[in-house]
């Protein structure tokens, strides 16, 4: 049995990993700020250890990893957006996206005992747009705060990576999608939308992105934590491929079997603005670990449609419609 603690376990990717640690025998514990909303851990509260302390608190860490005493650490735990512009937004987008990180690296390697293992889920956003997928020796070219600040945390355990006595890994994620994310998000939200009867405006429509099934994403944070010794201190976690979001939008329309048009354009987009791609080269993980993405996005969409319908048809939606995503 491992023992394994998840940072931000109550989240969409979190969630997904607790059931399949689960799955395989491990003893499960999960890091939660106070007052979060654990839905989406639903059936399974009773064979899991729910720590309720803020990822950023120090001591509050310590006392958590006294109680899971963990062989794996999976640091999922950050905020996924924020706020453009402002200094003092960019100030706390530095603290939120390094400090836990940090926090959490020293707290590990004064635990007794030490785990073997830190594997931290980094995003594709850290990347610049690119025409072609970017491989993890491309520049760092972050576009908003989310993606400077958790390039800024990718650096920093790369730095440090021989001066810790355990291996800390960062996942670069591509854009995790699939069953319980919250519609703040493109896929989630056109499903609700068409779902809905109505239509799903794409800011954007020839922007392309990277698109990866959470199965795909738990599999390969499960497998970095397997074997980590001996691996890279950064690996993309991606499908190498990165269709219109027109085109997703409308395969999504298809799916909802819905009426009229599949897929609409905002008023406000512009045809002037040179269309953005963003995608990550996996070819690193598939030589050190063997694995590549396996979900085809039909299928995947197909999957998260229906689980869609399903909630639907069992109890009221998780929240409101909201499209303010980074798609």
């Amino acid at each position: 049995m491992t023992r394994v603690l998840i940072t931000g376990g109550a989240g969409f990717i979190g969630a997904h990993l607790a059931r399949a640690c689960l799955e395989a025998g491990d003893d499960v514990s999960v890091l939660v700020r106070p007052g979060t909303d654990t839905g989406r851990l639903a059936g399974i509260e009773g064979r899991l250890r729910v720590i309720r302390a803020d990822a950023g608190d120090g001591g509050a860490l310590d006392a958590a990893l006294a109680a899971a005493r963990p062989d794996i650490v999976y640091h999922l735990a950050a905020r996924t957006r924020s706020e453009a512009g402002a200094a003092v937004e960019a100030w706390r987008s530095a603290e939120d996206g390094l400090g836990p990180v940090l926090r959490l690296v020293d707290a590990a390697s004064r635990a007794r005992p030490v785990p073997r293992a830190i594997v931290r889920t980094g995003t594709i956003a850290e990347y610049p747009p690119s025409d072609v997928p970017m491989p993890e020796t491309g520049r760092e070219g972050p576009r908003d705060l989310y993606g400077a600040a958790a390039a800024a945390a990718t650096h920093y355990l790369e730095m440090l990576v021989d001066r810790l006595p355990f291996p800390a890994i960062t996942a670069r994620l591509a854009l995790v999608y699939g069953p319980g994310q919250s519609r703040r998000f493109f896929v989630p939200w056109a499903i609700a939308r068409y779902l809905d009867g109505r239509a799903a405006p794409v800011a954007r429509p020839d922007d392309r992105r990277d698109l990866l099934h959470v199965d795909d994403a738990v599999e390969a944070l499960r497998l970095i934590a397997a074997h980590a010794e001996g691996l890279p201190p950064t690996l993309n976690v991606s499908t190498g491929r990165a269709p219109r979001m027109a085109d997703v939008a409308a395969a999504i329309g298809r799916l909802c079997d819905a009426a009229g048009p599949q897929a609409m354009t905002c008023a406000n987009a512009s045809a002037a603005k040179r269309p953005l791609g963003l995608c990550a080269d996996p070819a690193l993980a598939e030589r050190t670990l063997g694995w590549r993405a396996r979900t085809e996005l039909e299928d995947g969409l197909r999957r998260t449609v229906s689980w869609e319908k399903e909630k639907r048809r069992s109890q009221e939606p998780m929240d409101q419609p909201h499209y303010a995503s980074r798609f």
